[in-house]
């Protein structure tokens, strides 16, 4: 049935407004059917809360297919009959309307969401049929509606169920999921619902203790806040393994005991028991996270004193705030109401920042062992030069000797051989105050310089007296007296340090000893076979680090006969006498692979021998003394000795010989040692970790990975173009440009813009500009004066550049790229040998 229209006057200017086509959004529009029948003619969607028009005014409405969204409808049944039609979803939270007009809407397929429904059973089951989903928070309906309902297999919601056994039992049935905060039913209607394996979240649960039980047979994860139950409950609950949550639990002792035996994790801002049951808590290991405890004294007061001083609290004003607030010991009226800090540490920094570089406080640090073994080995200077007793010298020796604190400081032989060059600065200065005090003839002499001369023996002088007529005058009082108290005075002044040559020579040995500890236990273990090829082709030279090596016992002869044999460099800097040469710190790399190594191998390598060092002792300096030598042996060898040297047994890295990791160890790049490596690698079939170590790498770079040509290759190429008769095609201005920008302002050539000028890069860019015929574009004059400069006086040898020694012999390359000199059967590796048979002509490839 239909509802005519009210006959209202129209509004011209809301009737204007809609013929624009423009959207109108409003919440309450109180008009007659004819204006909001325009209005609906644009086709324009309206959403509002509230509409009061008559039928006719929303039918025409509903045909235009807009979608209307409202909470509230207060309309005729034939109205929303009507609006059902048009296929519109309707969605609001109470309905107030009679049967026939819900089961035409329920016939349109529309889904309804509302929170409470009043309507009659047979409405309902109607609605049902439709397979609409229905999520509501509260159902008041007879056992045959819900029944009807479940059917479906619709999935519910709701927070609070009021219905009979029978209902909920078959609504069980269908294995829907249901979440509610409470349940209030009998015991078997629970029993039922959880055979369902259905997961329940609830806050609070009031039932029996049978109940439960069957519940937690399930296997269920409860949540909940709190629990008032039986302590046979919990304890059946417990024994399920489920994980409890809650803030604060009201249950007897022997309750909570039980619960905490399971291992749960409970975290409470407050807990309310008895001593015992607290107690027993935290025996379990479990942490607790509170703000305030009020349990028995002794623990919490503890803990509130800490938290009290992290959060800055001020100190109590009197005595009975100071019992209340708990913090142990008695009350200190100076600190009353001074802001509490915490006790700061009494560390080896803050001591000697607050007393001094004594020898007071670090007789104190080593005394109270607040020294740590690391501290103790870096302040070893500071220490000795301190001044510190015997008796705790003899502490320090005695710890760095011990196998025990050596191998729990976990530190490498390196830093024990730095601490080694700190005694052997120390010792230099003790012996140098010793020296300083001259003998007693020389003191004698100065006093008697003070005398003045008669004409008679004005010409003679003390120098040149002997020691025979010196005596004599110590026959004269007053001589002997000054002489007395000069030498007094000397030997004073040298008594002054507080450090004997003894003193250090103990050091030195117990260093060396701890040396030889970490060497063993504190570099990780190696496994397999490892062979280290170490250069023997490197340099010299001294490199600034902060560590050295033990002197070798015979390292002053060679010294001495050296310095008879050779001569100082000209402008040469003065090197430090305990930096480490490179051989030296090669030698101790690999002396150090080889000491952790399962099996171990050291090769001596160069351009074409590898000879093998065999290392008997088991000392690390020992062995590196060996090595040293053996590499010094070789620089100095003559010519036959070194084809004697080659004629040897030589080490190879073949398919019979496999080892599992290769170290290099090397001041420069070797492509020969890297091709044979390689070609090994190839022919075992084998991965062998290969470790390249470059001890001065960053001086030394590889041709390939310079961008600059090379100007020995340009002679080269030149000299071959020249010959060849195809010099004409290269481009010679712009390669004679190149080459004349190598001279630098003292007139020598350099080979790139990096280095330094030479006299073989010399000759190869004059060269090459001489075969393409730009030689003029050089000066030749500052030429000449360089060449020049570089030629010794007294020998007539040229050297590298001005100011350098010249090389009596040079055998092998000293840079990259340097060739050998010496004629042997094979040039490089995979070259022919040439051999003639005896006995026959035939030649063998």
């Amino acid at each position: 049935m239909h509802l005519k229209s009210l006959n209202t006057a129209p509004v011209p200017s809301i009737q204007d407004h809609r013929t624009t086509g423009t959207r109108v959004e409003g919440h309450r529009y109180e008009s007659s059917g004819p204006q909001v029948r325009g209005f609906r003619d644009t086709g324009t969607r309206v959403q509002g809360h509230r509409y009061e028009g008559s039928g006719t005014q929303v039918r025409e409405f509903r045909t235009t297919g807009t979608r209307v969204q409202d909470h509230r409808y207060e309309s005729s049944g034939t109205q929303v009959q009507e609006f059902r039609t048009t296929g519109t979803r309707v969605q609001g939270h109470r309905y107030e309307s009679s049967g026939p007009q819900v089961r035409g809407f329920r016939d349109t397929g529309t889904r309804v969401q509302d929170h409470r429904y009043e309507g009659s059973g047979t409405q309902v089951r109607e609605f049902r049929d439709t397979g609409t989903r229905v999520q509501d928070h509260r159902y008041e309906g007879s056992g045959t509606q819900v029944r009807e309902f479940r059917t479906t297999g619709t999935r519910v919601q709701g927070h609070r169920y009021e219905s009979s056994g029978p209902q909920v039992r078959g609504f069980r049935t269908t294995g829907t999921r249901v979440q509610d905060h409470r349940y209030e039913s009998s015991g078997p209607q629970v029993r039922e619902f959880r055979t369902t394996g259905t997961r329940v979240q609830d806050h609070r649960y009031e039932s029996s203790g049978p109940q439960v039980r069957e519940f937690r047979d399930t296997g269920t994860r409860v949540q909940g806040h709190r629990y008032e139950g039986s302590g046979t409950q919990v304890r059946e609950f417990r024994d399920t393994g489920t994980r409890v949550q809650g803030h604060r639990y009201e249950s007897s002792g022997t309750q909570v005991r039980e619960f905490r035996t399971t291992g749960t994790r409970v975290q409470g801002h407050r807990y309310e028991g008895s001593g015992t049951q607290v107690r027993g808590f935290r025996d379990t290991g479990t942490r607790v996270q509170g703000h305030r405890y009020e349990s028995s004294g002794t623990q919490v007061r503890e803990f509130r004193d800490t938290g009290t001083r992290v959060q800055g609290h001020r100190y109590p004003s009197d005595a009975k705030a100071f019992t209340l607030s708990g913090i142990k010991g008695t009350w200190d009226h100076e600190r009353a109401g001074k802001r509490m800090k915490l006790q700061e540490p009494e560390t080896w920094e803050r001591l000697l920042s607050r007393e001094g570089n004594k020898a007071a406080t670090w007789e104190k640090l080593l005394d109270n062992n607040s020294l740590p073994f690391m501290a103790m080995l870096r302040n070893l200077r500071n220490m000795i030069k301190a001044g510190i007793s015997p008796t705790h010298h003899e502490k320090v020796l005695r710890r760095l000797t011990n196998k025990k604190a050596v191998i729990q400081s976990r530190q490498f032989p390196i830093r024990f051989l730095s601490a080694y060059k700190v005694i052997m600065e120390l010792h230099t200065l003790a012996v140098a105050a010793a020296d300083s005090v001259p003998s007693r003839a020389n003191i004698l002499k100065e006093v008697l310089k003070k005398f003045p001369k008669s004409e008679k023996f004005k010409s003679l002088e003390w120098e040149q007296t002997t020691r025979k007529r010196l005596r004599c005058t110590l026959a004269v009082p007053l001589v002997y007296h000054l002489y007395k108290s000069r030498r007094n005075q000397l030997l004073s002044a040298a008594s002054q340090t507080s450090f004997s040559v003894e003193v250090l020579q103990r050091y030195r040995c117990a260093l060396e000893e701890a040396v030889q500890i970490s060497c063993r236990y504190n570099i990780p273990p190696l496994p397999g076979k490892t062979v280290v090829l170490l250069s023997a082709m490197m340099d010299r030279e001294h490199l600034p680090q902060d560590f050295c090596l033990p002197p070798d016992p015979a390292q002053p002869q060679e010294e001495e006969q050296e310095q008879r044999r050779g001569r100082r460099r000209k402008n040469q800097k003065p090197e430090d006498p305990l930096a480490p040469t490179l051989v030296e710190v090669g030698a101790l790399l690999s002396v150090m692979v080889g000491s952790s190594a399962e099996d171990f191998s050291l090769v001596l390598t160069d351009y074409h021998t590898w000879e093998e060092v065999p290392l008997d002792s088991d000392l690390l300096l020992q062995n590196v003394r060996t090595v040293t030598r053996r590499i010094k042996k070789i620089s100095n060898m003559t010519f036959e000795e070194d084809v004697l040297r080659e004629k040897m047994a030589p080490f190879r890295l073949s398919e019979q010989n496999k080892v599992d990791t290769i170290v290099v160890v090397t001041d420069r790049p070797n492509s020969e040692v890297d091709w044979r490596i390689q070609r090994y690698r190839e022919e075992a079939d084998t991965r062998a970790l290969h470790v390249d170590i470059q001890i001065k790498a960053n001086e030394y770079r590889s041709h390939r990975e310079s961008r600059f040509p090379d100007p020995n290759l340009i002679y080269c190429c030149t000299g071959f173009l020249s010959l060849t008769g195809q010099l004409h095609q290269v481009n010679a201005d712009l390669l004679g440009w190149w080459l004349c920008e190598r001279q630098l302002p003292s007139g020598g050539l350099n080979g790139r813009p990096e280095k330094l000028p030479d006299v073989c890069y010399s000759w190869w860019v004059l060269a090459s500009l001489k075969i393409i015929g730009k030689i003029h574009w050089i000066d030749k004059d500052k030429l000449r004066g360089f060449i020049l400069a570089c030629q010794d006086e007294e020998t007539g040898g040229f050297a590298d550049r001005p100011g350098d020694m010249v090389r009596r012999r040079r055998r092998r390359g000293r840079r990259p790229g340097d060739m050998v000199r010496r004629r042997r059967r094979g040039r490089r590796p995979g070259d022919m040998v040439r051999r003639r048979r005896r006995g026959g002509d035939q030649e063998t490839w």
